[in-house]
């Protein structure tokens, strides 16, 4: 699930190493993917894909609780939102298991601190596309 406002046609696939010293890699084109030390790891749940998506996009920038509300729930969020959001943020962090410490809580909200992806160490995910620089990602035609 691709966050409001993302470009149509983007393919990303970024890699970092965690402190923990594993290889992280998302990827996004069609289906959001995340593998961790060359491991696929599912992330159950619209919500927690919408959340991790929304990190990834601001990659090693500070993403406000507002922000994430309103890209994680939409026009009707709960009335908790900001404990239902916390929720999401344990949940995210167990099905990244040792690479949790990726998600990190920084006020006024979470950020995805991957060393190497707030960098624009990014790769052009696809064989046969041509890819223009951004920055941080390349963006395939």
């Amino acid at each position: 699930m691709a966050a409001a406002g993302a470009p149509v046609g983007m393919a990303v696939q970024c890699t970092g190493v965690t402190r923990l010293q594993h290889e992280v890699e998302f990827g996004v084109l069609g289906p959001l993917e995340v593998r961790v030390a060359g491991r696929p790891i599912a992330v159950p749940g619209v919500r927690q894909r919408a959340l991790l998506t929304a990190l990834l996009l601001r990659r090693g920038i500070v993403v406000t609780f507002d922000r994430l509300v309103d890209e994680v729930f939409g026009k009707e969020p709960p009335e908790e939102a900001r404990n239902a959001l916390q929720t999401y943020v344990a949940r995210l962090r167990h099905a990244l298991g040792p690479a949790a410490a990726v998600v990190v809580t920084r006020a006024p909200g979470y950020v995805l601190d991957v060393p190497g992806l707030a960098n624009g160490r990014a790769r052009a995910a696809g064989r046969g596309t041509r890819a223009v620089a951004w920055p941080g990602i390349r963006r395939v035609r």
